[in-house]
């Protein structure tokens, strides 16, 4: 999945991750958890923090 279809997804990715919301707690752990998701689907080799948190728009390493 490239970039431009993980955010015409964005939506739907957001209704999916809105199931878990009362289990993850706080509104920075839903965030995080959607970034994470996000960079697992994206098409990079690499599937570390660091790397998809520099990717990602509003990405955070410490907060993912």
């Amino acid at each position: 999945m490239d970039l431009n279809q993980l955010n015409s997804t964005s939506e739907q990715l957001n209704e999916w991750i809105n199931v878990f919301k009362a289990l993850l707690g706080r509104s920075e752990r839903f965030h995080g958890c959607r970034l994470c998701i996000s960079g697992l689907i994206w098409e990079r080799e690499r599937k570390f923090i660091e790397p998809m948190a520099k990717r990602l728009p509003g990405g955070n390493k410490q907060a993912i």
